[in-house]
């Protein structure tokens, strides 16, 4: 008898938690503030690898706004815990600038992710939580170039990466379906490639690195079911 009234008492607890458990989509839209360093380093040499000329280094600092959007797809155990997968756009981020010879230089950063992590809940009332997300990210950047004597794009540097994003934020729960919310989530990005080329008479190499950090403010629909 006694071991049947724990099972019961066990499910009868349970059953609180398991009406919260289930899977659910989140579409988020928000603004994103990028800020970034591209900074390249190259060399020029003959063929004996005596340099034809100083080393020429070169830092651009880019930051502004762009609209960024997500989607979210995840199960929820309970009232506490979630597991995710994502997709991220971060929108374009342009910057104009004026070179040496007086030309106008317009460069151009696009980026985005695929997300994997874990999501913790804090009920604080029957209806509104807080949260903390964590996981990887799986990032893809491409920074490209245009002037006004060189009117095709040039791709300055393209790649991919892993690394870690994280957001807090809260959320309401409108019915047993809906709930709305609002997040600050951050990613950083580092990448670098270094390019070398061989001519008749000389050899070029080159390195550029990107340091390059998204973070988002965005509000967000979400469907349980």
């Amino acid at each position: 008898m006694n071991k049947i009234a724990l099972v019961l008492s066990t499910l009868l607890f349970s059953v609180p938690a398991l009406a919260n458990s289930g899977f659910y989509g989140e579409l988020s839209l928000g603004l994103t503030q990028n800020s970034g360093k591209i900074s390249t380093f190259s060399t020029i040499a003959n063929t004996n690898g005596e340099l034809l000329a100083d080393p020429i280094a070169e830092t651009a600092n880019l930051s502004g706004d762009s609209m960024s959007a997500a989607i979210k797809l995840g199960y929820q155990f309970g009232h506490y815990f979630a597991v995710e997968l994502g997709h991220n756009k971060y929108g374009n981020l342009d910057g104009f600038d004026i070179d040496e010879f007086g030309e106008t230089v317009i460069d151009k950063i696009a980026s985005s992710s695929s997300t994997a992590g874990i999501k913790g809940l804090l009920p604080l009332f029957d209806d509104f939580s807080v949260f903390a997300r964590l996981g990887i990210a799986n990032w893809d950047f491409e920074a490209t170039s245009t002037n006004t004597s060189l009117p095709n794009e040039l791709v300055l540097i393209k790649g991919d990466g892993n690394d870690i994003y994280y957001g807090v934020g809260a959320e309401y729960r409108i019915n047993e379906t809906f709930s709305i919310g609002i997040e600050y989530s951050v990613i950083d990005m580092g990448l670098s490639e270094t390019v070398s080329e061989n001519y008749k008479y000389l050899s070029y190499s080159g390195t550029t690195t990107v340091d390059y950090k998204v973070e988002s403010i965005s509000l967000s629909f979400k469907m349980s079911y």
